[in-house]
């Protein structure tokens, strides 16, 4: 199937956590869904965003923390399971009401959850190319890394058939990519690697100032960011000679491994150089983030052999101009090879070195370096970018 340059794009997303509000709990993906439908509305298309938190009843999962359903026991998560197919079948039903009189869209992009196909009900489904995104192996992710799914058999089907009847499925990375392709039977041609981008936001904000050399995080405090070997490491390197005295650390997000940071800060007696702000409005976060000097993304692989996500903070660090400290990468790479300064590493055994390098490099640039090794991430690495290869790979 092919669209035309103009018409309307129907963006699905059927996760129930997932809104695009100021005080979104999701802010990862209202970041890319976002960025997407913006870089997708200059490139001439019209976006009508559709989400099932914003489905009569089902508003009230919008609010609900990371980790929530993990938290509970086998048979709670069992009856999550329940509501999450009862919710999909709503959804879908008011997505069929609520396109049943329009004319088919130019295109219909859904982004995949667990337990979700919204597309599967969409009146036009036969009439305008399918295009399936994904961020990772969904029904694995939720049961074996989140324990948060019983019914893992009939999430894998759903998740299967999702990416069948598309025409196009969107992976986040190569590694994804295969792992889609290996776990579903999906034929490797009928899959485009489209990464995360710069968001627009982060491109128009000035660097700002701060007294500190700061290392920040942002994003959800979950095992898999690995937090807790960032702040052991942080304790052992201020400490060394050459490390000037106004290193900090930020950390803005919230999540299930919140209290047990709280902790870790008190009992290394960090509390005046370590700050875990919590979440934070993503205008107030961006403007805090304009002040540091260093991003650290520390995502671990899932459950999955390989990491195969996408990590959109490593874009949003290098937009700003920061330098990077973080796991190895297919994202990394190319930021690495558009200039942005991003230093490796694989285990908290080797982090200490890269932490110590990165504050070591950065204390030696100038502004101008800086500004100009962002403006070039920015060039190579935008929305718009993304959007136009999806556009060209249904023959556009």
């Amino acid at each position: 199937m092919t669209l035309s340059r103009s018409g309307r794009l129907d963006y699905l997303v059927g996760g129930l956590r997932i809104s695009v509000s100021d005080d979104s709990t999701t802010p990862g993906p209202r970041s890319h869904i976002l960025g997407f439908t913006r870089a997708a509305s200059g490139l001439g298309l019209k976006p009508d965003l559709f989400l099932a938190s914003g489905v009569p009843f089902l508003q009230r999962f919008s609010s609900m923390p990371e980790g929530a359903a993990g938290e509970s026991g086998r048979l709670r998560v069992l009856a999550a399971d329940v509501v999450r197919l009862v919710a999909w079948i709503w959804s879908g039903c008011c997505l069929y009401w609520a396109k049943r009189k329009q004319d088919a869209p130019a295109m219909i992009y859904e982004r995949v959850a667990v337990m979700q196909n919204l597309t599967a009900f969409h009146p036009a489904r036969s009439k305008a190319p399918r295009v399936v995104e994904s961020n990772g192996l969904m029904a694995r992710e939720t049961q074996l890394d989140r324990n948060a799914l019983v019914l893992a058999g009939i999430a894998r089907r759903l998740e299967k058939r999702c990416y069948a009847q598309a025409d196009l499925v969107v992976a986040v990375s190569q590694p994804l990519k295969d792992a889609i392709s290996e776990e579903f039977s999906i034929d490797k041609e009928r899959i485009l690697v489209v990464p995360n981008a710069i968001p627009q936001k982060v491109v128009e904000l000035r660097r700002g100032v701060s007294d500190d050399l700061i290392i920040g995080f942002v994003g959800s405090v979950v095992a898999w960011q690995q937090l807790d070997i960032l702040i052991k490491a942080f304790a052992r390197v201020r400490k060394r000679d050459g490390v000037p005295p106004n290193v900090r650390v930020e950390i803005i997000g919230s999540g299930p491994e919140l209290p047990a940071l709280i902790d870790l800060v008190e009992s290394l007696d960090l509390a005046e150089s370590v700050t875990l702000f919590g979440s934070l409005p993503q205008d107030e976060a961006l403007t805090r983030m304009t002040r540091w000097a260093l991003g650290y993304s520390g995502h671990a692989a899932s459950s999955h052999t390989d990491m195969y996500h996408s990590p959109l903070k490593l874009y949003e660090y290098a937009g700003l101009g920061l330098s990077v400290v973080a796991t190895p990468s297919q994202d990394a790479e190319c930021l690495v090879a558009s200039g942005a300064r991003i230093h490796q590493f694989s285990s908290s055994d080797d982090l200490d070195a890269a932490l110590v390098e990165a504050i070591s490099t950065y204390a030696s640039l100038s502004s101008s370096e800086v500004e100009e090794s962002r403006k070039k991430t920015i060039a190579e690495h935008s929305w718009e970018a993304r959007v136009r290869s999806v556009l060209v790979s249904l023959h556009v």
